[in-house]
């Protein structure tokens, strides 16, 4: 990353806008910010850090942040820093904009927005993306003020973290996470347990399927098949006599039913012939004299059509002369008055005008009327706006002088956290002396319960251990005691083994007789025989319990006695480790409160007293709310004013002049209907009211309407009906002359008719209507005829050439009934062992995918099983992120080893930086013998040279891994605790940095730093302006 552009305007210090351009500081590659204390130089890169991550290193959430990040004499807060990075040099923006609230001054809201440079676009683009700034930098917020830019008083902690922080921080910087495969390798090892159980299960599901048992199916299957070709080769043979014997029965039983249905058909001829002769009168009929009656029944409807018309226009034309002859007589009375309608009209309009001439005229009054009062009022108003005026200027001069007696808020709130810091050191001070005292009481009680262990019993097997005796002599005192016991018990072995010898002898004694040969010597002579006096059993069971009980305690007593020993050891041991804890502790809280007494810098007050900067901070505060209030009253009397300007515009001057416009709008329309005057005059009407006059125009214009109306009416109206009146007369003689043509066509059909009857031989009209009454269907009872014939005829072929066909053969029923069960026998057994094929190729082909999927099954277990195997191997490799540390351990001891480059020139190759086994930073003193000491005991400015050497080594490999082609390192610290050579020497190495394409920027108030950097921002910290900047 590297800065561009850095603008900055009402934040902290700095009241006025102020502009950075970096790109002559950074092509410097070494460059300084330097001021007084207090000129604003950190709150560069407070505004850097929180535009980029909305974070401040000074001030956290709960402290009401933008308030305070805002300066008091400012209304608005702006921060637009534009940079680039990236292996293409891609250039971003990220700006931060605020502002005060109008009613509540200590309520402040800052908005944050990024962009993206696209050269296409030739303009900025936004970035909706959360956490742009980690996105694009690569970098969280806690780790960019760890590698690039590096607070006040943040500049050693990487040295200082734990190894756990270290660890965390060097996963998030290099990601590591990359590395933490355990999870992964378990739910593989899950996923793959889970797949072995599941092809364990199938294959457990599968059965005992062997080879053998596949092939004795196979063997039976082709038994089968073979048996089943056999019975369905007999089964054909059989079926194909059956059918030969099937169809002669058909040709018998087809000709016994022919007989049957020749001779119904022969018996339905005579009916048949009837239906001929029917058939041919209806069709005659049909065809030759119904279209003859037809036509004549249509004349008669016709001619009465034509006398039911000429009868009702007969009707119409005397209704309608009537009506006409009435309104002829009403539109004669109508007329007189009809055609003086003009001057009535004319009357009319002028009485319209008069009305609205004194409509006009009285609305004109009262319009002048309300302008005379309003004017009044206006007066008034404008006295009262003038005296609100006054009182706001005398609110803004109190506002003046309250906002400069505020103090600097900034730098109290500074003073504050300082003691706050101090008085937390103080408390862990007196909580770590409490936890020392603590682990004291501790250690003296386990020292009493390791003397309360060696009990009196105890006491004779080990001797009770002094106070200064370690563990390993008492172990060792422990252990011989182990061995002398069971030495004892070893040695009642051969006693024991001498009792039971005795214990033999007595038994063989007992048995012997004289004369007799013994089982053991042989001798037939006995002259001493041992006696049975001694209980042999009672002596060898008090041995054995002898034994046993030194092997017991042996054993168990000083086995438990170890046990609790080294439980005591294991107990002071971490009591000894968290007593070294505590007291490393303490000297660190010692050197923290020591460093944090030098950074007490503000000589107006007193670093043993906290009182004046909390009674200054409570002033401020009264000030503050003093000032809120004030902002409130004079956002009330603007408000007020802008109220009253409002209404005295919106409600006196504007509706004055809108009444004058009235006026003037009304003497117009007044004029205009005096001109428009024809018959009659305005003063006739001078002392007649408005509305009488308005309801004579109404009543007058009513008449007038309605006479209009009622003539013009009748006038349509006369003039349909003569129009009606001519057409239906024409109509009338036509109807006439139809007529008398229709009974000439009438007497013309009869005429024909009566030929046609005596032609075909019919006496009159009924007999003929009689054979049409019938309504046969001629092509049905034609097709019904035609198809009887067919059927008879054919009939009488078949019989024929059945008796021809059957002509000396015969039928053997009980040869036929034998053929029918032996078919039947076949049919079953086919049936039989074809169930059985079925089964068969079944068995076989579910055996056959057994075998198969077992073959499949044992392939993939053997293949899991070694899946497993692997596994396992890396779930102990990657467990509780062991390769994540080994991985982070090795990053540390490369980054060490860059450091070291730097650190071993800058103490003149006297020491060395390295990694313990803890992952702990420790020093090698080559000056004396090359031995280790801890990084604590180095000296501030050794250390500050350490803290340098290893922050530039993170920065090189952080920026390596975000591939910046120029890196950018910034450091806020004094400087202060370096002598003159050792800040010599890291100068030149800062100076020697510029060769690695790095830009380097120090914050410092050392002099001697600002002489020997060429390039450099020298702030000054204005009482009226606020902080200013200016490029050397």
């Amino acid at each position: 990353m590297i800065p561009v552009k850095l603008i900055l305007q009402g934040i902290q210090s700095y009241r006025e806008r102020q502009e950075i351009d970096f790109s002559a500081l950074t092509a410097a590659g070494l460059f300084g910010i330097f001021g007084k204390v207090g000129s604003g130089k950190s709150t560069i890169l407070e505004a850097v850090t929180f535009v980029l991550y909305g974070d401040s290193e000074r001030l956290n959430s709960r402290e009401n942040r933008s308030y305070n990040l805002m300066n008091l004499r400012s209304e608005k807060l702006y921060i637009d820093l534009v940079f680039r990075t990236g292996r293409d040099q891609t250039e971003y923006r990220f700006v931060a904009e605020g502002k005060r609230s109008g009613k509540h001054f200590d309520q402040v809201k800052i908005e944050r927005k990024a962009y993206q440079w696209m050269p296409e676009l030739n303009d900025w683009s936004p970035i909706s993306a959360d956490n742009p700034a980690e996105k694009i930098i690569g970098l969280s917020y806690e780790n960019f003020k760890r590698t690039v830019i590096i607070p006040q008083g943040r500049f050693q902690e990487f040295i200082e973290l734990r190894d756990a922080d270290r660890t965390r921080m060097m996963k998030e910087l290099f990601q590591l996470e990359r590395f933490e495969l355990s999870e992964r390798v378990k739910r593989l090892l899950n996923k793959t347990d889970s797949e072995w159980q599941h092809l364990e299960g199938q294959r457990k599901a599968l059965g005992d399927v062997t080879p053998e048992m596949y092939a004795q199916t196979q063997l039976d299957l082709q038994n089968a098949q073979a048996l089943l070709s056999q019975q369905k080769e007999q089964l054909a043979r059989k079926q194909n006599e059956e059918k030969a014997i099937e169809a002669l029965m058909k040709l018998f039983n087809r000709l016994v039913d022919l007989e049957g249905e020749i001779k119904n058909l022969e018996d339905q001829a005579k009916e048949f012939q009837q239906r001929r002769e029917r058939l041919r009168q209806y069709e005659l009929c049909q065809l030759e004299l119904k279209p003859l009656l037809d036509k004549k029944a249509d004349i008669i409807k016709q001619i009465n059509r034509e006398i039911q018309t000429q009868s009702e226009t007969k009707t119409k034309i005397e209704a309608i002369e009537k009506v006409l002859s009435f309104n002829q007589k009403e539109i004669e009375n109508l007329r007189p008055n009809y055609e003086k309608r003009q001057e009535s009209q004319t009357q009319l309009e002028d009485l319209r005008a008069i009305v609205n001439v004194k409509k006009g005229e009285a609305e004109r009054a009262k319009l002048q009327k309300r302008i005379e009062d309003g004017k009044q009022k206006l007066v008034l108003k404008q006295q009262a706006i003038q005296e609100r005026k006054k009182q706001y200027e005398t609110l803004k001069k109190q506002r003046i002088t309250l906002r400069e007696a505020l103090p600097d808020i900034a730098q109290l709130s500074e003073i504050k956290a300082w003691f706050d810091k101090k008085e937390n050191l103080l408390k862990d001070k007196e909580e770590l002396r409490t936890k020392a005292n603590d682990l004291v009481k501790k250690e003296g009680n386990m020292a009493e319960v390791k003397t309360a262990l060696f009990t009196e019993e105890l006491q004779a097997l080990v001797h009770k251990p002094t106070d200064n005796q370690t563990f390993e002599a008492i172990y060792e005192g422990v252990e011989a005691a182990r061995l002398q016991l069971q030495k004892e018990a070893e040695a009642l072995n051969p006693e024991i083994l001498h009792l039971s010898t005795q214990k033999a002898l007595q038994q063989y004694a007992g048995a012997l007789q004289e004369g007799e040969p013994c089982p053991l010597c042989g001798a037939v002579h006995h002259p001493q025989i041992l006696a049975a006096e001694t209980d042999f059993n009672t002596l060898i069971r008090q041995l054995q319990q002898r034994q046993e009980q030194l092997k017991n305690t042996a054993s168990q007593t000083l086995g438990q006695l170890e046990k609790q020993l080294r439980m005591v050891e294991k107990d002071l041991a971490l009591i000894q480790s968290q007593k070294q804890e505590v007291k490393q502790t303490w000297d660190k809280k010692t050197e923290e409160i020591r460093l944090h007494e030098t950074q007490f810098i503000w000589p107006a007050f007193d670093n043993a007293d906290r009182k004046p900067v909390d009674l200054a901070l409570g002033q401020a505060k009264v000030t503050q709310e003093q000032l809120v209030n004030l902002e409130k009253k004079l956002e009330a009397e603007e408000q007020g004013i802008e109220k009253d300007e409002t209404d005295l515009k919106e409600k006196y001057e504007k509706p004055i002049e809108e009444f004058g416009q009235k006026i003037a709008t009304f003497d117009g329309a007044i004029q205009q209907s005096i001109n428009q005057l024809k018959v009659l005059e305005v003063n006739h009407f001078a002392t007649i009211e408005v509305e009488v006059l308005e309801n004579q125009v109404e009543k007058q214009a009513q008449e007038w309407q309605n006479l209009v109306l009622q003539y013009e009416e009748l006038d349509k109206k006369i003039r349909q009906q003569q129009q009606e009146i001519g057409p239906l007369t024409g109509q009338l003689t036509t109807l006439k002359t139809n007529l008398e043509n229709l009974q000439t066509d009438l007497k013309q059909s009869e005429d024909r008719i009566t030929d046609a009857l005596k032609t075909h031989q019919y006496e009159s009209e009924t007999s003929v209507l009689a054979v049409l009454g019938w309504q046969l269907n001629l092509t049905q009872e034609r097709e019904i005829i035609v198809e009887f014939d067919k059927k008879l005829f054919a009939f009488r072929k078949e019989r024929e050439d059945l008796q021809q066909a059957t002509k000396a053969q015969t039928l053997d029923t009980e040869w036929y009934a034998q053929l029918l069960k032996d078919i039947e026998e076949h049919q079953q057994t086919i049936e039989k062992w074809t169930r059985e094929q079925g089964r068969l190729v079944d068995l076989e082909k579910t055996q056959a995918q057994q075998l198969q999927k077992q073959a499949e099954l044992l392939e993939q277990k053997a293949k899991l099983e070694l899946r497993q195997a692997d596994l396992k191997t890396l779930e102990r490799l990657f467990k509780a992120s062991g390769f994540v540390n080994y991985v982070s351990s090795v990053y540390l001891q490369n980054l060490c080893n860059q450091a070291n480059d730097r650190f071993h020139r800058m103490t003149r190759q006297q020491l060395r930086l390295e990694v313990n086994e803890s992952n702990n930073f420790q020093v090698r003193d080559l000056l004396n013998d090359g031995r280790t000491r801890a990084l604590n005991t180095l000296s501030g400015g050794q250390k500050f040279q350490a803290a340098l050497s290893l922050a530039l080594a993170l920065a090189d490999n952080v920026n390596a891994q975000i591939t910046a082609q120029e890196n950018f390192f910034f450091l806020d610290e004094g400087f202060g605790s370096l002598d003159k050579e050792s800040l010599q020497t890291v100068f030149d190495t800062l100076k020697s940095l510029r060769k690695e394409n790095r830009v380097v920027g120090i914050i410092s108030h050392v002099e001697d730093m600002q002489q020997e950097i060429d390039r450099y921002l020298h702030i000054i910290n204005d009482e009226e302006r606020g902080s200013c900047i200016k490029l050397f």
